[in-house]
């Protein structure tokens, strides 16, 4: 992991919930897929410093709900978030911009870094099977009995 190679705490977020102990909880926000309708994320309360500096790391920014409630939860701690990180970013979703422009712009000196952009995903890697006309989401047991 990023914070164990550079030697700095780690501080799992996570969907509203699902961390143990007491927590505190972002704003909801719309996820960029429907089914499931709004989410919160969480942290664990104490786990960010009064002061602490912040670099957030993330897998994917796609719609901003994420990076978002990340930035909220770490201001919720009396931190700073000096930055936000992505493996992949999927700029025509605007994450950036969401939280860019929240709260009349609390967040919009926050830099967003991603190292690759949706530029990557492509049919062969990313491309839905010509055709096909099921549901969007096939179960593990499903797609083994079409092997």
């Amino acid at each position: 992991m990023i914070a164990m190679e550079l030697g700095v705490p780690f501080v799992l977020l996570r969907k509203e919930g699902k961390n143990a102990g007491v927590l505190i909880a972002s704003e909801p926000y719309e996820k960029e897929y429907k089914e499931k309708g709004s989410e919160a994320m969480s942290i664990r309360q104490g786990s960010i410093g009064k002061g602490s500096r912040v670099v957030f790391v993330d897998d994917v920014l796609a719609s901003g709900g994420t990076a978002l409630s990340g930035l909220q939860l770490v201001e919720a701690c009396g931190a700073t978030a000096l930055e936000f990180v992505a493996i992949l970013g999927i700029s025509l979703l605007k994450g950036a911009q969401l939280s860019h422009s929240y709260g009349n712009g609390r967040f919009s000196k926050v830099p967003f870094f991603t190292l690759v952009d949706e530029s990557v995903l492509t049919d062969s890697n990313c491309g839905d099977v010509v055709g096909y006309d099921g549901p969007r989401i096939i179960s593990y047991r499903e797609a083994l009995s079409k092997l």
